[in-house]
């Protein structure tokens, strides 16, 4: 049986776009240089390395994949704790990886669950992308524009200094935001996550940028949304960072 999210999918694939610039994209660039190609846009700062690549695979790849994982995943709304209170996060998430790539963050260890045949095949594509080897990958699913995720830096111990993160989506097309911590690091950035777009973080972004994903009401189908990572296993079981969402409240699993 086709579950309701995967009926929804074809809306969400009408919803493709283009890169917006309103955040920035066409502002002053002197702190660096923006390069952009037909099919590929990055972002290249003295504080940032980001690449955005808008139809990554067809639109008929995307469709068909989209409907597969929405059908073989299980995702679950997690819950986290917020100021001593226990909130569920406004998405639905799953943590996948090698069997020693467990994640902490908000006082909470996620153990991944094996890896799915599908997500196996869609990672070694992301890896020859982005040049870089992953052993997880938070799964989120923003079931429409009600579900968010607030500022965060993926910056935790197991993701070591200048992690690589690669975001790719599938579904309704939802607006990333990337914000500098600081005046000196550059100007905010506006990303529109297309159905089949991939975005590749790298170098000093994570330090000197945070991102989110914020609630657009209008939107009504699902985006599916999975952020490749490599975990150490010699940080495994350090503190990690605040989650997102009390981040945006006060204001990391993370991702776009």
């Amino acid at each position: 049986m086709v579950s309701p999210l995967a009926i929804e999918m074809r809306k969400a694939g009408e919803e493709r776009g283009v890169m917006s610039g309103s955040a920035g994209m066409s502002g002053p660039t002197h702190e660096g240089r923006v390069r952009s190609a037909a099919l590929s846009h990055s972002v290249m700062l003295d504080t940032a390395d980001v690449e955005f690549i808008p139809a990554w695979i067809s639109l008929q790849e995307a469709d068909a994949l989209f409907s597969c994982l929405l059908e073989r995943l299980v995702l679950k709304q997690e819950s986290i704790v917020i100021a001593g209170r226990t909130v569920l996060q406004p998405r639905l998430m799953l943590w996948m990886g090698d069997p020693d790539a467990t994640y902490r963050y908000s006082g909470r260890s996620f153990v991944p669950v094996a890896w799915d045949d599908r997500v196996i095949e869609l990672r070694s594509r992301v890896e020859r992308a982005a040049r870089q080897r992953f052993n997880s990958v938070l799964i989120n699913l923003y079931r429409n524009g009600q579900d968010s995720m607030g500022y965060h830096a993926d910056d935790e111990p197991e993701l070591g200094p200048k992690p690589t993160i690669a975001s790719f989506s599938l579904g309704a097309t939802r607006r990333f935001l990337l914000k500098p911590r600081r005046k000196r690091s550059g100007f905010p950035r506006e990303f529109a996550l297309t159905h089949g777009s991939l975005l590749i973080m790298r170098g000093t972004t994570q330090e000197n940028f945070v991102h989110g994903v914020p609630k657009e009401p209008k939107v009504s189908g699902p985006r599916l949304n999975l952020t490749f990572r490599y975990v150490s296993r010699a940080s495994v079981g350090q503190s990690a960072g605040t989650d997102s969402d009390e981040r945006s409240t006060s204001g990391s699993i993370h991702q776009a």
